[in-house]
């Protein structure tokens, strides 16, 4: 009886000094998220490589397409190093001692983080790409869409604007130079997008008939999004003209 007490309080005493068992559970199921993390980041970098191989017209067209490569070698590096901390926290459940509990959160926070971040950065590279192509799959009407941007920005009555300002010069000098600098940035919204709408003719033209071999791909997404901005500022500039 006094050997099977000692023994029962030995098995208790060794089971206080190991890892809570919190933290156990902690690090299991972060060792299935983090082999989740490798598959979705290889996933991702599989898929951005048959993109890139099969729109390679487009791609070449864009800079940030570029980039591409060094994003996701960026999001595996970082996915290796929380690879790093998985496998140190394995050791520390191996010694199972409960004075490596504060060692094994820092891990477990900073890996989580690391694993995130790189998944993130991962698919971020994957949903661009996907962006590039369908925009190129649906030419014509981003082509519809730069037009009622384009009709959106000349549709602004700059004038009156114009006349506030001038009003307001007159009625307060001092803000001259500042009233005078907002116009300007207006002003210079239209002169772009005149700009642009110009020298995509070319380029828009190609688009709406699909003919690809004729697209910039990079400079006519380039001017679509100016355009879009453009459409969706110039509105609230003038509007705030008139208030200040």
């Amino acid at each position: 009886a006094v050997l099977l007490t000692v023994g029962i309080i030995v098995v208790l005493l060794a089971g206080l000094d190991g890892l809570p068992g919190a933290v156990k559970a902690q690090i299991a199921a972060e060792r299935k998220s983090f082999t989740a993390a490798q598959s979705q980041v290889q996933s991702a970098q599989a898929d951005v490589s048959r993109t890139l191989a099969s729109e390679s017209t487009l791609f070449r067209a864009l800079p940030s397409a570029r980039e591409y490569p060094d994003r996701l070698g960026r999001a595996a590096g970082s996915l290796a190093s929380a690879g790093e901390s998985v496998a140190e926290l394995e050791r520390l459940e191996k010694q199972n001692r409960r004075s490596d509990r504060d060692r094994a959160e820092a891990l477990l926070a900073r890996e989580k983080q690391v694993r995130a971040a790189a998944v993130a950065d991962a698919e971020s590279v994957r949903t661009d790409a996907a962006h590039w192509v369908d925009l190129k799959q649906h030419l014509p009407r981003e082509v519809q869409d730069m037009e009622r941007d384009y009709a959106g920005v000349h549709a602004v009555d700059l004038a009156a604007a114009a006349a506030a300002v001038q009003k307001a010069e007159a009625d307060w000098p001092a803000k001259k130079s500042d009233l005078e600098a907002r116009l300007a940035t207006a002003r210079g919204i239209q002169v772009r997008s005149d700009e642009l709408w110009q020298s995509t003719t070319e380029a828009r033209r190609a688009a709406a008939a699909n003919d690809y071999s004729k697209v910039d791909f990079g400079t006519l997404f380039a001017a679509a999004d100016t355009l879009k901005t453009g459409a969706a500022d110039l509105p609230k500039q003038a509007g705030e003209l008139k208030t200040l």
